[in-house]
């Protein structure tokens, strides 16, 4: 970019090997977190926080760089290649601001469903969801194992959702196993929790062969009798 601006270096010229190295370094630990299964609900595959933080400074800074070098420039030509860079740096911010560093507090929020395909394992820290209608693990299909090392838990009540094209009503179940679902083994340390009311922890229409819950299920938004 230097080049094509006509100035003879970048904008803070120290940052220029920093930021290669703190880059390639969050690459390499949000890889390892992800094959950990270490992940937020907000996008498949999206980082914890503290690694879209590293992330969000680094593009920040990077933007700096980029706007700081061209209003250095002394070309009287304004490259397309630069308007792409630019282009690039300000919706990556906006992207990672709106979709990863915000929370997903959404209706109908689902952490973690499928309705194709199969998963032989998956793991998880914690699922949480916020949303009325937001399940936070519904198996609509056979799978393998499930773990989450941190538990279950959902604040939202009953709402609509779009299911398949088609707009139903569901509450924030913790765990559903829905018809045509099922579990070689499930394992949950933490419990199911669920905060709305009348919403159960737990529902099950599929068979699970395995299941083992640490922690118990709690129903704190009432709406039951006690047994």
């Amino acid at each position: 970019m230097p080049n094509t601006d006509l100035v003879d270096r970048a904008l803070v010229q120290a940052w220029v090997w920093w930021l290669l190295w703190i880059w390639n370094a969050f690459l390499v630990l949000g890889s390892l977190s992800l094959c950990m299964g270490y992940m937020v609900g907000v996008e498949y595959t999206e980082y914890e926080w503290p690694l879209n933080l590293l992330r969000f400074i680094v593009v920040v800074t990077v933007a700096i760089q980029v706007i700081g070098t061209i209003l250095r420039r002394r070309a009287s030509r304004f490259y397309v290649s630069l308007w792409y860079t630019l282009a690039a740096g300000i919706w990556t911010i906006f992207n990672l601001s709106l979709g990863a560093v915000s929370p997903n507090i959404g209706a109908a929020g689902r952490s973690q469903n499928g309705y194709t395909g199969t998963v032989n394992l998956a793991e998880f820290d914690r699922v949480t969801t916020h949303g009325d209608g937001a399940v936070g693990i519904q198996i609509s299909r056979p799978v393998g194992r499930i773990v989450v090392r941190r538990g279950i838990e959902t604040f939202g009540g009953t709402g609509q959702s779009l299911v398949k094209g088609v707009v139903m009503t569901l509450s924030a179940v913790a765990l559903s196993i829905k018809p045509g679902g099922s579990a070689r083994e499930i394992e949950i340390n933490g419990g199911l929790k669920t905060n709305g009311s009348a919403v159960p922890p737990i529902e099950q229409h599929g068979a699970i062969e395995s299941f083992r819950i640490a922690g118990g299920c709690v129903a704190a938004g009432g709406g039951f009798d006690k047994i």
